[in-house]
């Protein structure tokens, strides 16, 4: 279990911390803070082989990743590399980063879609992961979704043929951030219960733009 996020296939081909990022910057300051990363970083083992090789490969202008449970920033290739530290007070667990230009909005990337429906009959919640197929087969396969999502997932306002691209659509259009669950202090008197399932309500619209069945969902009305 300490090294499935090493190998875990859905996560590599869906698309965390790519192997080997840590020589792109301090590697000492960051054993300083985390000496017990030297053992991983002296054999090789800090990081994902595969989530290396998408880096190479997309080469995006920024990564963000979890993990490493420190903030440490490193630049391979021409990729910003950055990781936060956890939520805790006095750590470095938030940054703002700023883009140069006007303004900016945040838009699905239609390939990924496109990825999200051709693997998600793999998406496994039980102990043993479906076989996957060849890589000929998935490319594909995502080849055949990305016609599905073309004229499917686009704005409500707008037709998809007034994106740049078909297919784009922007996050806000779909997912908006609302409280699923009761904050500190406001369980009432379920506080020292074990608490019942929330569904999460982005999860069920980014699910619903992709016609496809919410894994996650343990809901009675899901089940049903």
């Amino acid at each position: 279990m300490r090294s499935i996020y090493h190998i875990r296939e859905f996560n590599v081909h869906h698309l965390s911390l790519p192997q080997y990022i840590e020589r792109h910057s301090d590697t000492q300051s960051l054993l300083r803070h985390k000496p017990f990363f030297r053992q991983d970083v002296q054999t090789g083992n800090l990081g994902s082989p595969p989530l290396m090789g998408l880096l190479r490969t997309l080469k995006p202008k920024w990564w963000f990743s979890a993990h490493l449970h420190v903030r440490f920033q490193a630049t391979p290739s021409v990729t910003n590399f950055l990781a936060l530290d956890k939520c805790l007070p006095k750590r470095e667990f938030m940054e703002i980063c700023s883009s140069v230009g006007g303004t900016r909005s945040w838009t699905f990337d239609p390939e990924w879609l496109a990825m999200s429906r051709a693997f998600h009959p793999f998406f496994s919640t039980r102990r043993r992961q479906a076989d996957y197929p060849d890589e000929a087969t998935a490319r594909a396969k995502v080849a055949e979704e990305m016609e599905w999502v073309k004229p499917n997932v686009h704005n409500n306002e707008a037709n998809s043929s007034d994106a740049p691209l078909p297919g784009i659509r922007s996050i806000l259009d779909c997912q908006t951030f609302v409280q699923s669950a009761p904050g500190p202090g406001s369980e009432g008197a379920q506080k020292n219960q074990q608490p019942p399932w929330y569904t999460n309500p982005q999860t069920t619209a980014f699910c619903d733009m992709l016609n496809i069945q919410n894994m996650i969902d343990f809901s009675s009305d899901n089940r049903a």
